[in-house]
């Protein structure tokens, strides 16, 4: 369709759109049409493939019957093929005659061999032996017969030697036959509980068929290992719109995320810092010649209390801790969710005897009964031990130690019963 540009540029905007949109129907009809046309010169081109694929297939298929017949063994005996390298791929009976490729009415007969390939390994087993379990993926193929439905429960085969292949490793399809041929299933000494499990549900076979002398190792494994436990999906983090939004996450990311920045992790490592420091001056202030008010005999010559120097240093790292805890507070997108965690709960006590053991040193000054005053201090001096596990927001080691011991929370109580009542 040819146009003539200056009479194009002599029409009106809209006779121009006009003819426009006419050149670019015609060239949407142009290309739709030789679309058409390389599709069906591909068509032709995958029947003409299509057909000499099974050619050459079929051809293959009498070599393999061919080289089978002269591997049979005229005793009757079972022989196990090998692979290139001399590794066994699997058995057949000697019961099981090799013939030319059946017909499609017998190819599914009860006692018609069947290959199951899986991972390069063959095992030859029978329909009736598999339709013991129809429910199962292997059970399931004897009744396929479209080839859209086959490939959906295995990712090869080939219906003249009745072989279907599985890319999958065969570690444990051992015991998978097995199960079809004793109705017991076990799992194996070498085993690994996760890939087992794996391999039950690609086969199709519930785990409650496992026998009595395998389950408890089993569940006890899985159960260690966390399987049954639902991974939680990490929530998206809305924060308020506009520039307090933007400094809101960058605090949150700098105080509660070290990975995130270079920044991050220097704030992390000054934590760490002060966490070990205030771990050790816990310690040192226990020994008798770190405490203000004993004599050099360790005896007591007044009220004790903290060595100078230890009080200068828990009040910088106190005033961090509480500094910390107030910016990630202030920062965090859901607060009902910063209460709740565990690891901020820690660090809220970490924090508050040192304030109250403040306040009641204050209140000592100016009480006259100081006795109930003075066991209240030292019940919070205590509870400054709690320090040491804020460590656990940096160390993975204590997080698995947390998690060990939340998993094991029946046998610890237990065995308390038994020292307590000892």
């Amino acid at each position: 369709m040819k146009v003539d540009k200056d009479k194009f540029y002599s029409l009106t905007e809209k006779d121009q759109n006009l003819q426009l949109f006419k050149i670019l129907t015609a060239i949407a009809t142009e290309i739709d049409s030789l679309k058409n046309n390389v599709e069906k010169r591909f068509n032709v081109l995958e029947t003409i493939v299509a057909q000499q694929n099974s050619r050459v297939e079929s051809g293959n298929a009498k070599l393999r019957w061919e080289n089978g017949r002269q591997l049979q063994r005229p005793n009757g005996v079972a022989r196990k093929e090998q692979m290139s390298d001399g590794s066994e791929v699997g058995s057949r009976p000697a019961s099981w005659t090799l013939r030319n490729p059946v017909q499609q009415e017998t190819r599914t007969g009860s006692e018609a061999p069947v290959v199951i390939n899986v991972g390069g390994i063959r095992f030859y087993v029978t329909w009736g032996l598999l339709q013991r379990l129809p429910q199962t993926r292997l059970g399931r193929l004897k009744d396929l017969r479209f080839s859209d439905q086959i490939l959906n429960l295995c990712d090869k085969y080939n219906l003249e030697d009745n072989e279907f292949y599985f890319d999958r490793h065969p570690r444990s399809f051992g015991a998978v036959i097995n199960f079809y041929r004793t109705g017991k299933l076990h799992l194996g000494e070498e085993g690994c509980v996760i890939a087992f499990k794996q391999d039950l549900d690609y086969w199709g076979i519930d785990e409650l068929y496992l026998e009595p002398c395998c389950q408890q190792r089993y569940y006890q494994t899985r159960e260690l290992m966390s399987l049954d436990r639902v991974e939680k999906v990490e929530e998206p983090e809305f924060f308020r719109p506009g520039s307090l939004g933007r400094i809101q996450k960058c605090l949150w990311d700098l105080f509660e995320k070290p990975h995130t920045s270079l920044g991050a992790k220097v704030i992390a490592i000054i934590s760490i810092v002060f966490i070990i420091i205030s771990t050790i001056v816990l310690t040192l202030n226990t020994l008798p010649y770190f405490q203000a008010g004993r004599g050099k005999d360790g005896s007591e010559s007044g009220d004790v209390e903290d060595y100078p120097l230890f009080s200068l240093a828990e009040a910088i790292y106190m005033s961090w801790f509480t500094f910390e805890l107030l910016i990630r507070l202030i920062s965090c997108p859901d607060k009902c969710k910063f209460v709740k965690n565990p690891m901020n709960v820690i660090d809220l006590l970490a924090v508050l005897p040192y304030y109250v053991s403040l306040a009641l040193v204050s209140a000592q000054a100016g009480s006259g009964e100081l006795t109930e005053v003075r066991r209240i201090a030292q019940f919070f001096r205590i509870m400054r031990i709690v320090r040491i596990f804020k460590l656990a927001r940096h160390s993975t080691g204590l997080q698995s130690l947390g998690y060990t011991l939340k998993n094991s929370y029946k046998e610890l109580g237990l065995l308390m019963l038994f020292i307590t009542m000892g």
